[in-house]
Parts: C-alpha cells; structure tokens; sequence
C-alpha cells in the first residue's frame, strides 16, 4: 500500500512532512511502513490511511482536482479536517499518532458486522443493549454494528435465518460503540496543545446528528468521531441536495463507493459521479491514471500538463466513439445486455427491485460468448465449467475485491452453450441462483425458466487450517496424470488455461502445484476454481469413470488468487462420493477451502453383455420410424420410474430439465435405458437429446442400425 506511489513528489513530500512528527509521537516511520507494507498492528493501520488519504488528496491537487466539500468516515475526518483546514498537516499527524495509540488499548477486544437493515431497524433491534450497537450508517439499507466479539458472533450466526444479510468487517476493534467511551475522554484531553478550529472548506459531519452543523473540531469533537455513530448515509444525502454531483472517494481501496451509490440512487439523484483512486492489489500509478482519466471523462476539470508538460491536448473526430467489441458477437435479439466474456461470470446487465435488496442479472449465453476461455466439452458438448457457475455466485454476492463465503452450493443441471440460452441471475439475500430459459420462437408464449445452480451467501469465515498441513505419505506422479484421466473420461480440454507442475498422490489424495494463466479480469477466482475442481474427481481411486460436481458444502476464499496455486484434495471419508480441497499459495499459506465436493458417477465402464436385458431381437427388420414408435412408451415409462411420476404426467416434447430430471437422475434413467435395451447410450444422451421424443428418436435410429442384417459383400 503506497510503495509505487513513493516515486510521486507531492504523495512523497506528505510523507515526508510527517516523517518526524511520526518519530516522535508513535515511533516509527511511514516511509518505511509504506516500504515494507508492515500494517500488523491497529495503530499502523490507522495512522497510514491517514498518511495515504492526505498524499492522495495532494496527488489529485496536483492534477488540478481540489474539493469544493468534503466529508470524512470515521478516522476519515481527520484527513478531511486537514484538507478543509480545520488544523495544520503537524497538528493533524500528531492528533492521529495519539488516537491510534489509545487504541492499542482496544485491540483485540471487539468486532463489527454490516447488516442488511437501516440505522433505524438496526438501532430498534438492538435498544438496550450495551454489547452492541448501531455504529455505522452506512447507507439506507446498510448499517454496520460494532461491540463485544461474542455479540457479535451471535448476529453471525442468527440474523441470516431471518432473511437479513450479514457480513464481518474486518475489525478487532469495537469502534463508535461503548468499548470506547473511556479511549474518548483520553482523546479528547489528548488534544489540548493542538490548534483546532473550524473548517474553511464546507465539511458535512459525520460525527454529529445535523451534517451541517459547523463547529470548531475540538477535544469533544473528536471524541464524538471516535465514540459516537457515523452517519455517512445523511451527509452524503446532505451533501447531494446542496447541489454536489461528483464524489470522489480518496482511499487505498473503495470502502464507501458502492454505499455512497446506493444512498444516491435510494434518494433519486442520478446524475451523480461516484469516483474511486486506488484498489487493492492493483497497479497504484497506473490505477491512479485510470481513476484520473475517469473523472475527466465525468465532467471533472483535471490539468493535464502534471501528466504531459508539454505540448497541447488534440481535438478528436466530433463524433462520439461508439465502444463496440469486434472480437465476438454478443446476441442482443432480446434485448439483454451481455456479460463480460473476460470476468468469467454470467452476469450482465443488473436490475435492483425497488423496495427490497434482491438484485437481477440478464445475459444471453451461446458458444460464441461462453465466459471462459478454453473448451470445457464433455463427450463433444460444450457444458459451463462449474468454476464459472461459482464465480458468478462470488461476483452477485459481494463488491469486487470482496471476501465472499457461499454454502449449499447445487448445481442441479449442466448448463451447455450449444443454442442461445437467455440467463438470469437473481441475489435475493442471502440466496443466489442462475437460471436459464430458451428465446421463445415469434408468436409462442415463453417458456417457464429452468434453475441450474443456487446458494446461500454467509458471512466471510476463516479458512481452516490457514496452513497447508504436511504430506509424508504423498509420492511423486506424473503431472499429466489429471489431464490423461479426464481425457479417458471424455474431457479432453478444461474451460481455463493451467498447468500442473508438480504432482503428489497416495491413497485418495492429491496434491497439484498448478500455475495459471491469467486471462479475463484480473484477480478472478475461476482458473483456480477450475483447477482445483478439475483435480478433485481424480482422487477416487481404481480405473477412471465420468463424475461430476453437483454440490460444494462451502466455498472460502481470501484476498486475491495466486498466479501459483498448491491444490490439495482429498476423499472425504464421511460421506460417499465427496472430496474437501485447500487452496494455498507455494508458501503454504491457505487461501481457500472447499469442503463437501460431491462428485456422482455419470458413466461407468460399460456392463457385461450378460447384464442387459434388451429385446435386440424384437426390432429386426423394423424401420427407425417403427422402432421409434415402439420405444416411445416404455423409453416414458423408465423415466418415470426414475422421476416417481405417472407416466402421463411426462410431456414427450418437452425437456425433461424443465420437468425436473436432474443431473443424478440422468445417470439412472441412463443405465435403465442401457440394460431395457441392450445398447451402450452415451453419458451425455439426455443432454443432447433432451425430450422424451427426441431420445426414442435416437434409440430408433441405433437400434434400427444394430439389428439390420448384413448387405452381402459384392464379388462374394
């Protein structure tokens, strides 16, 4: 955090104003803080945002962009305060050094967690209580609570049954809750030699119920930022109706963009620009330029000499670019907006339902725009690879850059991209699921929409163990021992580009080093995923047979992929079918864990002939037609029999997906076909043929075929 922006001059030059004051008031030094990217402790935590937020106000100064308000979020205000010159760049330092060193005193002793409910419905909840409190008004459907670990726990654990959405802040400090009445009176004593007063520049409080209010940013006001709730969501709504229409969120990473969105949009201003600067493992000039560059094209004034000192900006052609791809073709018959085929996701254009929290993507899906970039064919049909499927559920579920814990993870039926599909993927907190439909013809009404895959969005956990365990009964293989399974399976090519370098197994286990290579959008999760999920069906042992992944018990991840990713897999011995599987970096340092991979056989070696019990003899000399004809009620029946239905409750036209055959299904209405008819079908013949009609039509055709006798040799 910083580093890179050490080579800027003015971002280097705050550094270096506060590099004594920070010497002599907390003991160490931020240039080499920023150098070493130390931040273990909440008093460097504290003390750099402000160092960062004040050399990234003087580097947006430096491109002509300066604030005309301003409003500061918790700890921000002190940054605010000083850019509003409410008190010296010193005074300002030495007021954080002191407050960050109360707070070592706090360290450890509480934690916090948005809620999916407003400051009102939060505080409600929690009246009376001194354990936990509404400390955050973050938006008008967002509210972050803060106190004692275990209360805390207990909203973890509780408040999703209830529908609401709960996500853990990363914080061992119960900030603006009572575990800091005690740090404020200290603070607020703390301020006597530095010279504070009121702001130059308009500043909306956030620290006081009006955000207008205008007072000298005293002792007492500063112990109210520390202790009292933080009412962004009303100084941002404040702020809009006094005229203001471009926000800009001065951070090394967005921590309040996406809540000042949502208070903007909620409050019916729509003409405004929410801007960024940083993001977390990001190029930091270059991410700077972009956020430079993207204000510009806002409406923002910048001064373009600090980037290009000489010469003069060029009129470009009057007209306006058009911004369109000429890679793929996107389908736009129904009007969907399409995915990103570089973000391994299927979501497109989002839709928030007025008055609740669910949310709605809307894509088209063919094989010209499936969202990964490999093949991911399964006996010649393209299926989406499941670590899209996640991905998406990932990318629904949380702001990018965002830690995300999914469970129950099912993914009923096999998506496949050989005819355009219209998709659609619906957060209704905390579920998630992706369905898909296919375009009704002109005239027909539309059919119903199939549900492929859903979850459930938790809190963000912990992965467990955070430390790849050693292997001492793991020998070498050869690394393409994966792909030569899969390929003996009838999957010659996975969906994302990786490598395995190494590989140990032993009894059920595997353990891959696989590199990746990264395409799409940086920082995706899916070529792990899709490495990982293409590791784990190769841990059940004896001769390779077809499986696939229908439900993940839980998916944990952290921070942001390795380019390098230790895979290991292992049976779980609990429960039939299953595999868990960790995810580490080559430290050995877990940053993933699936658990309860469950993984059917689709297809299995082919039974003795003894074992089917086919009429063969029944359709000699019979047309495909006849045979077809022939087939058709007892093919209805079988399915039935799998599907506990009647079999007049089973439409032969209609797909059966749609009817509710599902992925575990497909392999015993399979093998029942196989042994009633005395023929070998193919794992992927109810994906191919997806109607009752349509598989007595290919039974038709190969049993026709089978039984037709021999045409005399011509000379013989």
């Amino acid at each position: 955090m910083g580093r890179e922006l050490l080579a800027e001059p003015e971002f280097a030059a705050l550094v270096d104003e506060v590099e004594p004051i920070f010497a002599a008031e907390i003991g160490f030094s931020p240039r080499q803080v920023l150098t070493d990217g130390d931040l273990g402790t909440i008093d460097r935590v504290q003390t750099m945002i402000f160092v960062m937020q004040l050399g990234l106000a003087r580097l947006w100064s430096a491109y002509g962009v300066t604030p005309v308000a301003v409003i500061g979020h918790s700890v921000g205000e002190l940054a605010a305060a000083v850019t509003a010159g409410a008190m010296s760049v010193a005074d300002g330092a030495r007021l954080i050094c002191r407050r960050s060193k109360l707070l070592r005193q706090a360290e450890g002793k509480g934690a916090m967690v948005m809620a999916g409910l407003s400051f009102e419905e939060a505080a409600e909840r929690l009246a009376g209580r001194s354990d936990l409190v509404a400390a955050i008004a973050s938006a008008p459907g967002s509210t972050v609570l803060s106190g004692d670990v275990a209360a805390v726990e207990e909203v973890v654990n509780d408040w999703p049954a209830e529908g609401i959405m709960v996500r853990r802040v990363a914080s061992d400090v119960a900030f603006h809750s009572p575990q800091m009445e005690p740090l404020a009176a200290e603070l607020a004593a703390a301020t006597a030699d530095l010279a504070l007063g009121a702001p130059r520049l308009p500043m909306y409080t956030t620290a006081l119920p009006d955000p207008r209010s205008t007072p000298v940013l005293d002792g007492a006001y500063w112990a109210a930022n520390l202790r009292d709730p933080v009412r962004l969501a009303a100084a941002t709504t404040a702020a809009a109706q006094d005229g203001h229409r471009v926000f800009l969120e001065i951070s090394p990473h967005p921590v309040v963009a996406h809540s000042l969105t949502e208070t903007l949009s909620e409050h019916g201003f729509e003409d405004v620009f929410v801007g960024t600067t940083l993001r977390r493992n990001q190029p930091e000039r270059a991410t700077f330029a972009i956020a430079v560059g993207t204000a510009h094209c806002h409406g923002v004034t910048v001064d373009w000499s600090r980037l290009q000192p000489h010469g003069g900006l060029a009129d470009l052609p009057p007209y306006a670019w058009q911004h369109r791809r000429h890679w793929r073709e996107l389908p736009t018959g129904d009007g969907n907006r399409g995915h990103d085929v570089r973000s391994h996701t299927l979501l497109g254009a989002v839709t928030a339902l007025a008055g609740s929290r669910t949310r709605a993507w809307r894509t088209s899906l063919e094989d010209a725009n499936r969202p990964y970039p490999g093949s991911h064919a399964l006996n010649g049909v393209e299926i989406v690879p499941a670590a899209v499927l996640v991905n998406t559920f990932l990318r629904a579920a949380g702001e990018e850059g965002e830690d995300v814990t999914l469970t129950g993870v099912e993914m009923t039926h096999p998506l496949m991209t050989a005819e355009r599909r219209q998709i659609q993927v619906v957060h209704e907190p905390p579920a998630v699921r992706l369905a898909a439909r296919t375009p009704a013809a002109p005239g027909e009404p539309e059919p119903a929409w199939l549900v492929h895959a859903t979850t459930d969005v938790a809190a963000p956990r912990q992965v467990k163990p955070d430390v790849l365990p050693d292997a001492p009964g793991l020998a070498p293989l050869d690394p393409g021992y994966v792909h030569r399974r899969l390929d003996a399976v009838g999957v010659p090519s996975t969906g994302f580009d990786w490598t395995i370098e190494t590989l140990l197994g032993g009894d059920g286990a595997l353990r891959a080093t696989v590199h990746t290579v990264a395409a799409g959008e940086p920082g995706s999760w899916a070529p792990a995923l899709d490495a990982a999920m293409s590791v784990a069906p190769c841990v059940f042992p004896g001769e390779p047979v077809l499986r696939m992944v229908v439900h993940i018990g839980e998916v944990v991840l952290t921070g942001t992929p390795p380019s390098t990713v230790v895979v290991d897999a292992a049976v779980d011995p609990a429960a039939p079918d299953t595999v868990r599987a960790l995810l580490a970096d080559v430290d050995g340092r877990v940053v993933g864990h699936l658990t309860g991979l469950r993984y059917p056989v689709i297809d299995a070696p082919a039974p003795d002939e003894e074992e089917r019990r086919g009429p063969v003899g029944a359709f000699a000399g019979l047309t495909p037609a006849d045979v077809r004809d022939r087939v058709l009620p007892e093919v209805r029946a079988e399915i039935a029999a799998v599907m506990r239905l009647d079999p007049g409750d089973l439409a032969v036209r209609r797909p059966l997906v749609e009817q509710g055959l599902d992925s575990v299904m497909t392999v015993m209405v399979r093998r029942r076909l196989d042994k009633r008819f005395g023929c070998r079908l193919p794992a992927t013949l109810l994906w191919q043929q997806p109607t009752i009609l349509a598989i007595a039509e290919h039974l038709g055709d190969l049993l026709a075929g089978v039984t037709a006798e021999p045409e005399p040799a011509i000379g013989g």
